[in-house]
């Protein structure tokens, strides 16, 4: 994981379904082992509005914990944008497993405003997942776990606390 950048901008999101509209997004933004700065933020929604039925199981009852919350799917994304904004030239994204969600919360950002936001479109964009089955782990390893970890799982913050976690330990103390 050396050839990582050593400024990484780590996001998580949860929507309802995988293709679904946007519930919650997360974002650390960390430089070497530091945590420099941070979003989170929640749809204002209620249960009856989700659709899918796993989502509605294991993802609305965190949406609560996000520090700020929008109405709508749009408002949510364009404040994530503007934040993403902040960092995009110098930091690296990584996600956990980037496709469909994140790489479609991208998307969906992108397409609220094409022309204007294509050129800050996020290149490359990195994935634990990839990095720990090149390094022999079970594909789709419990993240909470190797992070050591109780959290609940499908909170996006604390998916990005476990990320920036896996990465601290394999990349800056030689595991």
């Amino acid at each position: 994981m050396k050839y990582l950048n050593d400024k990484l901008f780590i996001i998580d999101a949860e929507t309802d379904g995988l293709y679904g509209d946007v519930l919650s997004i997360a974002v650390k933004v960390c430089y070497k082992t530091r945590e420099i700065d941070s979003f989170y933020g929640a749809r204002n929604i209620k249960i009856d509005e989700i659709s899918d039925p796993w989502t509605k199981e294991n993802v609305f009852d965190t949406l609560k914990n996000a520090e700020m919350f929008f109405d709508s799917s749009e408002e949510l994304l364009s404040a994530f944008w503007e934040f993403y904004l902040k960092y995009y030239k110098d930091y690296s994204v990584l996600t956990d497993v980037p496709y469909p969600v994140e790489s479609g919360i991208f998307y969906k950002c992108i397409m609220l405003d094409r022309d204007q936001r294509i050129p800050y479109s996020p290149f490359p964009v990195y994935d634990l997942e990839s990095m720990l089955v090149a390094q022999n782990h079970e594909k789709n390893s419990n993240r909470m776990k190797l992070a050591g970890y109780e959290l609940v799982s499908h909170d996006a913050m604390n998916d990005v606390a476990a990320i920036f976690k896996i990465i601290k330990d394999k990349k800056y103390s030689g595991a």
